[in-house]
């Protein structure tokens, strides 16, 4: 063998041996270690071996009293979802049903029933000189099947080596331990909160057409929402999502994209408290939520409770788990404060023109009735969206379909909320009525503008008798000048 070659081999065999040896020794002292103290000189360093080596199908539970944290847990043996072994990890007692982190819970666990040593100090004269005396930092005792125990005592941060000082079976060793024995024990529990797979996309014919996801409801409630809103999936041809309380109108679709975006995937910053008690939820200001949303998106349902918000962040639970999560307010910012404004689609009310067999509008100047009778188009229709020709006739008379009817509607549906003033049905006579008797259902909806008091500029729009929002009046007095025109059959549009 050459030389070079030689020396090379020598060299990747120390690699591997540190690299061995850094894998397991965790918990390294630091000056700010307030269990680091002055410890005898070690004399040489032994090589990492097993101290204690038994396997999780032996061990029926494990106790630490962790001084580090002022803890004590008790770990046991549990097997996972998606292993085939009868236990294969460990998880906290009494939290089998919470969402532990069950790699971190097990690191800690195997720490005492495969311990690594890095020293063998043999008997030492005096034990407090370890801090070994009593139960020193750490005391663990892993209870086996077969009915025997352990205990290990776990002292101050060795001076010499990587670890800390051990006591086992009355000799003293420096071993290295699981950086979870630093975690509070809520820290174990994982921080993400909530994740909604997004839909596999679906293929026809070789054709793969993405699947966008989908909400079903969303209803806001809490000290934010004194007036319940309840959004929802529409039937209606015009309106992909509707406000259906506590008005009827269209909803936002680019709202409701950016809050089915932010409700998909929830990750907390901590965890406050696991299975919290009424006194601790009250503290969290969980009793009387400041929102609340019940939702479901891609046919999974759950109920978020935010409570008192702090610095930017949130209490949180969701569903019937009692943990209280911590979260940033980035994280629930796009549905913890919405004003039911920022939630509609801005308009009065789109009513689909192929829904309609009867149209009514009535001013000061009249009332105008057109009869609406529609042949479905078998080639302008697809299986989602059928397409009807329309004719329409006021006493009998035919109205031009494109050129009056068609965008007279159109403009009827055009009038924009301005906001979200806090205005009741105003008193006396409306400006502008318009009836529409629905095909599928035979009912009839109706809008009406009303002046508004005190301001000749805005109108109050009404649907079904209770006031959506206020709207311009050149708005509505563009409308009673068009019905004027088109109840005299004019045209009020260019043809194409």
């Amino acid at each position: 063998m050459k030389k070079q070659t030689k020396n090379i081999i020598i060299a990747l065999a120390v690699l591997l041996v540190l690299g061995i040896a850094a894998a397991v020794l965790l918990m390294m002292p630091s000056a700010d270690d307030p269990y680091d103290v002055d410890a005898p000189t070690a004399q040489t360093q032994d090589e990492p071996f097993l101290l204690i080596d038994n396997e999780i199908t032996d061990v029926k539970q494990v106790v630490i009293e962790n001084g580090l944290v002022d803890e004590t847990w008790t770990l046991v043996p549990m097997m996972d979802e998606n292993a085939q072994e009868q236990n294969n990890t460990f998880t906290f007692k009494g939290w089998e049903d919470e969402a532990v982190v069950h790699t971190e819970a097990l690191s800690a666990a195997r720490s005492f029933y495969m311990l690594y040593a890095v020293k063998d100090m043999g008997e030492v004269d005096d034990l407090a000189d370890y801090g070994l005396d009593g139960e020193g930092t750490i005391k663990a005792v892993v209870e086996y099947l077969d009915g025997t125990k352990e205990t290990i005592i776990v002292g101050d941060a060795a001076g010499e080596s990587t670890g800390r000082y051990t006591l086992y079976n009355d000799k003293v060793y420096i071993a290295a331990f699981s950086e979870m024995l630093v975690q509070k024990q809520v820290d174990f529990i994982d921080l993400s909160v909530l994740t909604i797979p997004i839909p596999d996309d679906s293929t026809l014919n070789g054709v793969t057409t993405e699947v966008e996801n989908t909400m079903s409801h969303m209803r806001f409630s809490g000290k934010n929402y004194p007036e319940e809103i309840l959004l929802q999936k529409s039937e209606d041809p015009v309106m992909k999502y509707e406000v259906s309380e506590p008005v009827f109108t269209g909803a936002s679709e680019t709202k409701i994209k950016e809050m089915i975006e932010q409700l998909m995937s929830i990750t907390a910053n901590a965890v406050a408290a696991v299975n919290a008690t009424e006194d601790e939820l009250k503290v969290f200001g969980l009793d009387e939520p400041t929102a609340v949303i019940d939702f479901e998106i891609n046919d999974e349902a759950h109920v978020i409770r935010l409570g008192a918000k702090l610095n930017g962040e949130y209490s949180l639970t969701i569903d019937d788990n009692d943990t209280v999560y911590i979260v940033a307010e980035s994280n629930v910012d796009s549905w913890a404060n919405n004003v039911l404004y920022d939630l509609r689609d801005g308009f009065v009310r789109l009513v689909s023109i192929f829904d309609v067999q009867k149209l009514t509008v009535e001013d000061a100047s009249g009332k105008d009735v057109y009869d609406v009778e529609r042949v479905k188009n078998e080639e302008r229709s697809t299986e989602e969206l059928p397409y009807y020709d329309l004719s329409v006739t006021k006493d009998g008379k035919a109205i031009d379909y494109k050129t009056a009817y068609q965008p007279f509607y159109t403009d009827m549906l055009s009038v924009y909320v301005l906001n979200e003033a806090l205005v009741e049905k105003p008193e006396g006579e409306p400006l502008f009525t318009a009836s529409f008797e629905h095909v599928e259902n035979g009912g009839t909806e109706v809008v009406e503008y009303y002046a508004l008091p005190d301001n000749d500029r805005r109108c109050v729009a009404v649907v079904d008798g209770k006031a959506v929002g206020v709207v311009r009046m050149s708005d509505v007095e563009d409308l009673m000048a068009k019905k004027t025109a088109v109840g005299n059959f004019e045209a009020i549009a260019e043809a194409d």
